[in-house]
């Protein structure tokens, strides 16, 4: 029966650690896109900008994912003391390797279009249901969230984490393009105006 405490932490383990560095570049990407879209005047009101918005639904309930790491030591702990610093090493090593694979892209044109789409799906929800403000409200974001993805689609520009999405100021839609070597080279083609349709999901 003690085995199944190490196994469990182990399934555990590896099973937040695939799924954690995608969870932190959404997070990081939705609170970057929270605080460009709104304006420093708002700051004070807003201050982590439209997060909320772009992630209601499923994509709140990512962070919680985060967790499991933490609740796998937990549980290597029940089996043995050297399980939980086993089982948390383990899923250091496997959250590393999977950050390094298609498994979580680092691209933030990725993420972008996933807040894009599920926008689009609320949207749609709502008028469904008939209720024309919460409707017109999240068409709204969604129009914004295009408009990011129309600057930086093509660009390469990699998803930001938590820490520098906090260290960017409201409403500089262009902070991430003028950032390392390639964003000089971006620098000067300024933000692009064509739409982006569905089938650059």
């Amino acid at each position: 029966m003690s085995g199944f405490w190490f196994f469990s932490a182990l399934a555990v383990a590896v099973i937040g650690s695939l799924v954690a560095p995608f969870a932190h570049r959404l997070q990081g990407t939705s609170l970057w896109a929270g605080r460009v879209l709104v304006s420093p005047e708002a700051s004070h009101a807003l201050p982590r900008g439209l997060q909320a918005a772009l992630m209601d639904g499923w994509p709140s309930n990512i962070g919680l994912l985060l967790n499991l790491p933490f609740i796998a030591a937990a549980l290597g702990f029940v089996y043995a003391w050297w399980g939980g610093i086993l089982v948390f090493a383990v899923s250091m090593a496997v959250s590393t390797l999977a950050g390094r694979t298609p498994l979580a892209s680092n691209k933030l044109e990725r993420y972008l279009v996933l807040l894009w789409g599920h926008a689009q799906q609320r949207a749609a929800d709502y008028q469904m249901r008939g209720d024309r403000d919460p409707a017109n409200a999240v068409r709204y974001l969604s129009n914004e969230v295009q408009t990011l993805l129309s600057l930086y689609a093509g660009s390469g520009v990699k998803a930001p984490d938590v820490l520098e999405a906090k260290q960017t100021r409201f409403g500089d839609r262009e902070s991430l393009l003028r950032q390392g070597p390639l964003s000089r080279s971006l620098q000067g083609r300024g933000p692009s105006t064509r739409r982006v349709g569905p089938s650059q999901r």
